[in-house]
């Protein structure tokens, strides 16, 4: 494993001592969505690339939704940098409920699906759930004496997901078996066919953050509205976070060719609403929700 272990200690003891539990390519990307039903699916957590070169467990996605017009946008959150929209409501924190418009965390995952037909059990596929919880508990086997670390390519360990009680709720069973992925010649080819998750959430350019900073101000005016109407004193003043040029990074030519909008390029097996992307949670667990995106014409 190439995994930053100093890094990754020092995530794991601050979720520790503060008692926390809880798009690039043009082609189809292998999203994967477990099933809606209580069908047990065998997965098997792969390390994932990232731009560095390190490996990493996963990576987290944060999103703020509600956002007029565009309904959701990427929170700076998911790069390590200040956030426009977070700093804006951090200014009303306290005076007013802020749960619509706070970040949300999605994790995502390379993972193998050892027994759906309907994807090859060789070709990693990319996992995505609502929230942290899986990130960490992935995460956490990694320090975990007992079980070890799940996502070893030779040594790790199947999971069993099985959607019980809500939408959103699993039960996780780990396998007591150590088992490799495969033959050598095996691994390498399966290591070779990972998503470089980083390709999919590119560094936000000059442009993107022109659209998080006004989506930022849309959403103060809702929320001035809201304290006007109470009867609350409410300060005016314009949203001045500052972005260093370190935190911005612009796209090369490759990557703008990437993020122009893709027309006329519904999959076939596609949902009816394909085009019209909404931003919700059923657009973030669908299969197509980076394609749809893009076909929307809505920014990442």
């Amino acid at each position: 494993m190439a995994y930053d272990l100093e890094e990754l200690r020092k995530e794991f003891e601050e979720d520790k001592n503060n008692k926390k539990g809880s798009y690039g390519d043009k082609g189809d990307l292998p999203w994967y969505k477990l099933p809606d039903d209580t069908t047990e699916v065998k997965l098997r957590f792969l390390p994932t690339p990232t731009e560095s070169g390190k490996e990493v467990v996963g990576k987290l996605v944060y999103k703020h939704y509600s956002i007029p017009e565009q309904k959701s946008i990427t929170c700076y959150k998911t790069w390590g940098m200040k956030c426009p929209m977070c700093e804006m409501l951090n200014k009303y924190r306290g005076r007013l409920e802020l749960k619509d418009w706070e970040d949300k965390a999605m994790s995502v995952f390379n993972v193998l699906v050892a027994n759906d037909r309907t994807v090859e059990p060789k070709v990693p596929q990319i996992l995505t759930l609502y929230g942290d919880f899986t990130y960490r508990w992935v995460r956490d086997f990694i320090f975990n004496d007992e079980v070890g670390d799940i996502t070893d390519v030779r040594k790790g360990s199947n999971v069993v997901f099985q959607r019980v009680g809500f939408k959103s709720k699993f039960n996780r069973t780990v396998s007591r078996n150590i088992t490799s992925i495969g033959d050598e010649t095996e691994i390498v080819d399966i290591l070779s066919k990972r998503n470089n998750l980083d390709n999919i959430w590119r560094n936000p350019d000059e442009k993107y953050l022109g659209m998080i900073q006004t989506a930022a101000k849309e959403v103060e005016k809702e929320i001035l509205k809201v304290l006007e109407e109470s009867g609350a004193t409410v300060d005016k003043a314009p949203i001045t976070t500052v972005i260093s040029d370190k935190d911005v990074s612009v796209a090369n030519d490759a990557k703008k060719e990437e993020s122009k909008t893709i027309t006329g390029s519904k999959p076939a097996d596609a949902k009816e609403c394909f085009g019209t992307y909404r931003g919700d949670k059923e657009c973030d667990f669908c299969a197509y929700d980076f394609e749809c995106r893009k076909s929307s014409d809505v920014p990442f």
